[in-house]
């Protein structure tokens, strides 16, 4: 998968634009859980071209073919757990809100194993093109890609990843 990767805070570009090619499970990719935890949730990470601003203060973006994923990153006021895991090891939790029903409409649930040592390229591939897979939550039937929200929580801070499509112009 090839994506183009550009770093943006307040809405201006803040550095050069990365084209980077994924290939899936290999030494080059990393897993999605490590991803969150090494590019969303490590608040000692500055940001990767010298600047000094946090992940807090980047927008990092993800486009390809004709579509745009943006991963921001918000401070909570108090740290998330699941119902009857207060006390459990801080796991990464995910839910996820839809535009068109206007609210959350999933539980807040752990990451599995496997969705945390899922390819973060074949997370990016899903996310620009299963394009037609629908929620299977009896509230809501919209697509999950264009009109979900993705979240992403660990400890007080989440991950929104949010995708769009663009228009390309010759």
């Amino acid at each position: 998968l090839l994506v183009t990767s550009v770093w943006m805070s307040q809405h201006v570009q803040c550095a050069l634009a990365e084209v980077k090619a994924f290939f899936f499970y290999t030494p080059q990719d990393l897993s999605l859980g490590q991803f969150l935890l090494e590019s969303c949730f490590s608040l000692d990470l500055k940001h990767p071209h010298g600047d000094r601003r946090s992940v807090l203060d980047i927008t990092q973006i993800f486009y390809h073919n004709t579509g745009s994923l943006a991963v921001t990153v918000v401070k909570l006021d108090q740290a998330l757990s699941p119902k009857g895991q207060e006390h459990a090891d801080r796991p990464i939790l995910m839910w996820s809100y839809c535009h068109k029903c206007e609210r959350v409409v999933t539980p807040l649930v752990p990451m599995s194993n496997d969705t945390w040592k899922l390819s973060f390229g074949k997370f990016l591939e899903i996310s620009f093109y299963n394009k037609s897979a629908c929620s299977r939550n009896t509230d809501c039937r919209h697509c999950i890609q264009p009109e979900h929200i993705h979240f992403f929580g660990w400890g007080n801070l989440a991950a929104r990843i949010e995708h769009a499509e663009i228009s390309l112009y010759d």
